[in-house]
């Protein structure tokens, strides 16, 4: 029997606006310390714990959320200072994300948990792992980095200057076509309107709350400390990861001691939402203890990134 007769079918592609409004409907929200701290809660099961991008809120979580509802628990959450009120309440380092998540799976009840952390987020897993290795059964970590990344002169200017600016990030000049350079290509050619909910997502985060965030991106060093985690990782890389972030993801994988790496082609940075079906399928059997399904031509070429002209659907597709 051929390969192509043995592959497993595309699932029918997600609806995003069902699902997100159904998440809106079922979740349960949840909010503390006055009101600094707030997320939604989805589904029931072990807890699985979601820790966000630079950009956005928790709702882009939604669509994996929704794959996953059935056999965990989803805990959504935003950083402090999402909301352009409260700029001066930011994380100030990744120890102090990593004590607003614990803090939060106490009031919880959660004495453990599994963890998908996006880029932005991985250092502060790792933090956790590190400073409470019985707290995180499994993690996840996309593209991971756990040493500081170089931003250029104008880009730490931007960020001195833009600190307690309240305004969205949409207002930026040329924010929506820097994003699509970054990111566009890799949504669903068949739904343009996903493409428009990630935009108008990350769109919402004020200036100041991102400038802030960026500034943690120059403060992260673990040194000897990321060798001695022995908590179960998997560490998910993606296609058009860059150049800087590729190195330090494999650096990262150097050092872990108890790592397995995965790789996901033709889905870019978004994964969560670009192409849920295939993330929650390598989240599930990880979590759950079963073997973890690789996906074959994991780096494609150039011609593989651009979705519209492949004739072989499959990768493509939302499955």
């Amino acid at each position: 029997m051929s390969e192509e007769e043995v592959r497993e079918p595309c699932p029918t592609p997600l609806s995003w606006q069902d699902v997100v409004e159904t998440f809106r409907a079922e979740s349960e929200r949840w909010q503390f310390d006055e009101h600094r701290l707030h997320g939604a809660i989805w589904g029931d099961g072990p807890p699985l714990y979601f820790l966000n991008g630079i950009t956005g809120n928790h709702e882009l979580f939604a669509l994996s959320a929704y794959l996953l509802r059935d056999q965990f628990r989803c805990v959504l959450l935003d950083y402090s200072g999402s909301d352009r009120d409260r700029l001066s309440e930011s994380p100030r380092s990744y120890r102090s994300i990593s004590r607003d998540l614990l803090a939060i799976a106490d009031t919880l009840h959660d004495d453990s948990f599994c963890i998908y952390a996006a880029p932005f987020g991985t250092p502060a897993a790792i933090q956790t792992m590190i400073d409470h290795p019985s707290r995180i059964e499994q993690a996840i970590l996309q593209t991971p980095f756990a040493a500081p990344r170089q931003l250029s002169f104008t880009e730490r200017m931007l960020l001195k200057v833009t600190r307690k600016a309240r305004f969205p990030v949409r207002r930026i000049p040329g924010f929506a076509r820097l994003q699509a350079l970054n990111h566009a290509s890799w949504f669903p050619p068949y739904d343009f309107t996903r493409w428009q909910f990630f935009l108008e997502n990350t769109g919402h985060t004020p200036i100041g709350g991102l400038a802030r965030r960026a500034k943690l991106l120059t403060d992260c060093e673990f040194g000897q400390q990321l060798g001695e985690i022995q908590t179960p990782v998997l560490l998910l890389r993606t296609e058009g990861e860059g150049r800087q972030a590729a190195e330090l993801a494999d650096d990262v994988g150097r050092q872990l001691g108890n790592a397995a790496t995965e790789s996901l082609h033709t889905t870019g940075h978004n994964v969560f939402l670009t192409q849920p079906h295939r993330l929650v399928k390598l989240a599930r059997a990880f979590f759950t203890g079963e073997s973890v399904p690789s996906e074959a031509d994991s780096r494609p070429t150039d011609n593989a990134r651009l979705g519209h002209a492949i004739a072989d659907c499959e990768p493509i597709k939302d499955c």
